[in-house]
């Protein structure tokens, strides 16, 4: 309470003219107390140069022969069996944590429910939440081992304030790119966890425009792309039957921006990743060079520049990295609904096969044709 205050109620007889008193000066405010600083994970300061954007064909970066051993591939492979061991949130240097926890609690025992998806908001250690929908498969089994993939939505998903939780949820749920992966013939085939957080209106993945082809990474994640590693944590830790070493990543959009930059910052994490339509930051493209990774994009693409693929393919490349690229010559922007990428049997064929560890190299399938 300031000076003026205090008199004006040691001088008041009436309690009513010491808060009037107070309204005149102003309401005192809540000091707001600063969350903790996220630790950044350390980051490649290598040189990226842009290179000229190569002829590309439908199929237009493919390994050469995913059999044979190369000098980089080898080096690679090696990678790969550095982050063999089980982990969750972890960098090489980095540990982040901790996470908060979902309501309802997220119990593999009682509350989901198998064959659909269970919504459920996180909340961390400082007040921030984000809504995510998390499927399991219909024949759950704790003893087995079940792949997950983290899906990334995009800018058009967003959860809205006009909606009501139900409509937000169907808004995401429904989209194609998200039902590919729960359709009954692929989770008959390939049984899977898959996690879909969704954005609050006013958040992104990465806090850069969709419309640039490169970007800088900043010190620390968006608070929502750290939420979303956060909320895999949580899952993780409530079933130990997800396999640790097939933990995949896509995302469309503003989503593949936060699968490049989920790459870039924690590629320990990630067996395989779809980015489609998105960019990245070249000069930590090398982080992600032992990540399995086929991106796509239009190149008639006006909102996301195709440069933004294919300087990130090039750049992952040039880093010894193991990616297939396809671009689609007469395509747009929503190229994931145009040539339905995610339900194609050679994008899932590839995805699955993909392990941090495997008594095969690496990139087994190969680069395959799409479709």
């Amino acid at each position: 309470m300031s000076d003026f205050t205090r008199t004006c109620c040691v001088m008041s007889l009436c309690v009513g003219i010491c808060l009037a008193c107070t309204a005149i000066r102003g309401p005192l405010r809540a000091a707001k107390i600063p969350s903790a600083p996220l630790v950044p994970a350390q980051l490649s300061a290598a040189p990226v140069h842009p290179i000229a954007p190569p002829h590309l064909a439908r199929v237009a970066v493919s390994r050469a022969n995913p059999t044979q051993t190369t000098p980089a591939r080898a080096g690679i492979n090696s990678a790969r069996q550095q982050l063999s061991r089980p982990m969750l949130l972890e960098t090489p240097s980095t540990v982040i944590g901790p996470i908060g926890t979902s309501t309802p609690a997220l119990a593999a025992s009682s509350d989901a429910a198998p064959g659909a998806f269970t919504t459920y908001q996180y909340q961390d250690t400082h007040g921030q939440s984000m809504i995510y929908y998390l499927y399991t498969p219909a024949n759950f089994d704790p003893t087995h081992k079940y792949p997950l993939i983290l899906v990334l939505h995009g800018g058009g998903e967003r959860a809205s304030w006009l909606a009501n939780a139900a409509q937000n949820r169907a808004t995401l749920l429904n989209q194609s790119y998200v039902q590919a992966f729960v359709a009954p013939t692929v989770q008959a085939k390939w049984p899977a966890f898959v996690l879909v957080p969704q954005l609050a209106p006013n958040q992104n993945w990465v806090d850069v425009p969709v419309g640039v082809s490169s970007y800088t990474l900043a010190a620390t994640p968006s608070p929502s792309l750290m939420l979303s590693m956060e909320i895999l944590t949580e899952v993780q830790q409530a079933y130990p039957a997800i396999d640790p070493h097939r933990i995949d990543i896509a995302g469309i959009s503003l989503g593949a921006f936060g699968v490049w930059e989920a790459l870039e910052r924690w590629p320990a994490i990630f067996a395989a990743a779809i980015p489609i339509a998105g960019a990245g930051d070249l000069a930590a493209a090398s982080n992600a060079r032992a990540v399995a990774i086929w991106a796509f994009h239009g190149a008639l693409d006006v909102t996301v520049p195709v440069d933004g693929s294919r300087l990130m393919v090039r750049a992952v490349q040039d880093a010894g990295g193991d990616i297939c690229y396809t671009e689609f010559p007469n395509r747009g922007h929503d190229v994931w609904n145009s040539e339905a990428i995610l339900s194609q049997r050679s994008v899932l064929v590839w995805l699955f096969a993909q392990s941090k560890i495997s008594s095969t190299p690496i990139a087994a399938p190969g680069c395959p044709t799409f479709k």
